[in-house]
């Protein structure tokens, strides 16, 4: 679950590092059901996890991100559906991931980027070998 986690958490590393500002994190779909994956992700990102009650929320997302680039509405807020809950981040917990465990996931992560290149290159290899 974690690893899924900080494989989210590195996207949204990144994003802020661009300059992007996110304070919360409004969630829909099906891992909402578990209240243990919804505290862990707001203990991995160290932010406020907003539960929503929206069932097509990627569908509403992608109508809100169109209104907003026509001009149609300034912000979000007023279109959000009301949370069901929310979750905030444990501080001891979210130090503990983004100072010791997430920088051993980038490691794993950025050496598992290697190794899998080394094996796609083996498999074409050995496909060639065997098409003659």
């Amino acid at each position: 679950m974690e690893g899924i986690l900080f494989a989210l958490y590195n996207i949204c590393k990144t994003l802020e590092e661009s300059s992007l500002i996110i304070n919360d994190i409004h969630v829909s779909g099906g891992f909402v059901h578990s209240e243990l994956w919804l505290q862990l992700l707001a203990d991995v990102f160290g932010k406020k996890i907003v539960l929503i009650r929206a069932e097509d929320a990627s569908a509403q997302g992608a109508a809100y991100l169109a209104m907003k680039k026509l001009g149609l509405i300034q912000d979000y807020a007023s279109l959000m559906p009301g949370s069901v809950k929310t979750f905030l981040p444990n501080t001891h917990y979210h130090s503990t991931y983004s100072e010791k465990v997430f920088p051993i996931f980038k490691n794993l992560s950025n050496n598992l980027k290697l190794d899998m290149a080394i094996l796609h290159e083996l498999k074409i290899s050995l496909q060639d070998d065997h098409a003659k």
